[in-house]
């Protein structure tokens, strides 16, 4: 976790690739945002607040959008993207229930996790919590490297589930 800190803080304050995408001027397409994020924020929030139960459904285009774009006054904003969070992009999706459904989801396999070895424990919990984190800023459900990273954690999660119910049957032999 130290590691994490200063790796990232490095990262904030130094002049590197990372730094260089967030402060190119192509980026701020429009001043009275700080960055494009905030502009997808504030069209999502708007279609949160058409439909906050249900959602409006998945896989959403750049023509649903455009009129939410438009209600906030950026109609012709050129980057008319995903929310690039990945809670406010389930809540415009599925609404109060995905995003419950999707903390279900979270909260079962933290519970999942607590039957494992300290290492497989904290392991797992770090991914959940990194996978959290990194989608306060992208929709991690859209990277490919996110979802395979997810996958595999709990298919080893699986394979070490079953390989601790084998040694337990064994040990009772």
């Amino acid at each position: 976790l130290s590691t994490v800190v200063v790796l990232g803080s490095l990262i904030a304050f130094t002049k590197n690739p990372i730094t260089k995408r967030f402060s190119a001027p192509g980026l701020k397409q429009e001043k009275t945002y700080a960055d494009d994020r905030i502009v997808f924020w504030h069209a999502h929030w708007e279609m949160i607040q058409d439909r906050p139960i249900l959602g409006h459904g998945i896989h959403l285009d750049s023509e649903y959008r455009r009129p939410y774009f438009e209600k906030i006054g950026q109609g012709s904003f050129p980057k008319q993207y995903e929310a690039h969070n990945q809670l406010i992009q389930i809540m415009a999706e599925g609404g109060a229930i995905g995003v419950l459904l999707f903390g279900l989801w979270l909260a079962a396999i933290w519970r999942f996790l607590k039957g494992f070895s300290p290492l497989v424990r904290n392991a797992g919990r770090q991914t959940i919590a990194f996978f959290l984190l990194g989608g306060l800023t992208q929709n991690s459900f859209f990277d490919s490297e996110v979802r395979y990273a997810i996958l595999l954690m709990l298919t080893l999660l699986l394979v070490e589930w079953k390989a601790q119910g084998a040694s337990a049957e064994e040990a009772e032999a």
